[in-house]
């Protein structure tokens, strides 16, 4: 009978011991399916983003007289930040980021169409070439900072991580060419 009791419960602990492992098994599964998963996401909010950029970018070239404008944005700090830091979601801020660079081209249109001196910005305007979008140094960024780079041919635009638009983009638009 001992025997007995023994085999039952060293073999109750074996299928208890053989559940617990299937189940960190498939919780362990599931854990490797959503990180493939927020990745996924991530790039398709990238690639959202992407195409709101390319698609958008007509109305600045109309309003502000480009002949040629590319835009490109590069995704190299967002690679390298520490979203939780900020207390940002990466999913949901990069899916943001398509509207913040929205707003900002309808400044751009603002700058050289409605703006005091509308006209002296549109004529600077024009020798931009390039839109180059990268993100700010630090996920705790607020603010979007805009420069001129080579000769005033690449309007570098630095998106705050956050993604959050600011009704001062304006002001610092126009601070590139002061």
């Amino acid at each position: 009978m001992t025997f007995c009791i023994d085999g039952f419960i060293n073999n109750g602990v074996y299928r208890m011991k053989l559940k617990s492992a299937l189940w960190l098994g498939l919780v362990s599964c599931t854990m490797v399916s959503m990180s493939a998963n927020a990745s996924i996401e991530v790039k398709a909010k990238r690639m959202l983003t992407e195409n709101t950029m390319t698609e958008n970018v007509t109305k600045v070239q109309q309003a502000c007289g480009n002949e040629v404008l590319e835009t490109n944005i590069d995704w190299a700090q967002w690679d390298n930040y520490d979203f939780s830091e900020a207390r940002l979601d990466k999913v949901k801020t990069t899916g943001w980021l398509g509207g913040l660079i929205n707003y900002i081209y309808d400044d751009m249109v603002k700058l050289c169409t409605t703006t005091e001196h509308a006209a002296l910005y549109k004529e600077e305007f024009q020798k931009v070439q390039k839109i180059q979008f990268v993100g700010q140094d630090s996920v705790n960024a607020k603010k979007t900072g805009f420069a001129l780079d080579e000769g005033g041919s690449v309007l570098k635009v630095a998106l705050n991580p956050n993604a959050a638009y600011d009704s001062s983009t304006l002001k610092y638009l126009k601070q590139a060419w002061n």
